[in-house]
């Protein structure tokens, strides 16, 4: 009746290997490496949104164009038909790293009765917010062409 008698023999647990380890290390420097890069990064991700209005008795056959700096200067715009009364509205996403921004907005539209429009915008922003707005409006008395700058 000897109390080693009784105790059965446990099965003898196994190392985990070199390759476990290496799969969890791995895992861990990924997640170190996302966090790191949303909270570290200081990209900013910035809407610049543009909205383009006509009050104008024709329709106007409209081209615009923004113009940003980004360690080079980026251009991004679409061309567009703006009806009679009309508005049209675009959004586009930049990512930048820097504190401060400049852009440049243009807007050209050529009317049905011969009569073209202009318009540009100069910001300097500081990113203090995701978006920067740019606002084309093209009245039927006012001159055909104007420059605004913002801060």
């Amino acid at each position: 009746m000897n109390g080693d008698d009784d105790e059965e023999p446990r099965p003898q647990q196994k190392k985990p290997s070199i390759f476990l380890y290496f799969l969890y290390g791995s895992i861990t420097v990924l997640i170190l490496l996302l966090l790191f890069s949303t909270f570290f990064s200081e990209e900013s991700e910035i809407n610049i949104n543009t909205l383009v209005t006509q009050n104008v008795e024709e329709n106007l056959r409209c081209e615009y164009i923004i113009f940003f700096d980004n360690k080079t200067i980026q251009r991004m715009g679409e061309k567009f038909t703006l009806q009679r009364y009309a508005n049209k509205e675009f959004s586009h996403k930049i990512v930048t790293k820097k504190k401060k921004i400049a852009v440049f907005g243009e807007c050209y539209c050529d009317g049905e009765k011969q009569t073209r429009y202009e318009q540009s915008k100069a910001y300097i922003a500081k990113i203090t917010s995701n978006e920067i707005s740019i606002d084309f409006a093209f009245l039927k008395n006012n001159t055909n062409t104007s420059y605004g700058m913002q801060k």
